[in-house]
C-alpha cells in the first residue's frame, strides 16, 4: 500500500506502520532518505540533523 496523501503519510508514521508507506513515490511532500554506508544518522548532533535534511 502507498500513502497517497501527506496526512496519510503521517497517519501511518505515527502509528508506527511504516511499510504502509512502500510503494509510495517522492513527490513535492515527501523525499525520502536512504541510510548512508557509515551507519544511521547521528540525530543527537547538529551535523547529523543538517545531513539528514
Amino acid at each position: 500500500m502507498a500513502a497517497d496523501s501527506m496526512v496519510q503519510l503521517v497517519s501511518y508514521l505515527t502509528a508506527q506502520q511504516p511499510y504502509e508507506i512502500v510503494g509510495t513515490p517522492e513527490s513535492e511532500w515527501v523525499d525520502f532518505k536512504s541510510v548512508p554506508p557509515q551507519g544511521a544518522y547521528d540525530l543527537s548532533t547538529d551535523k547529523g540533523k543538517f545531513e539528514l535534511a
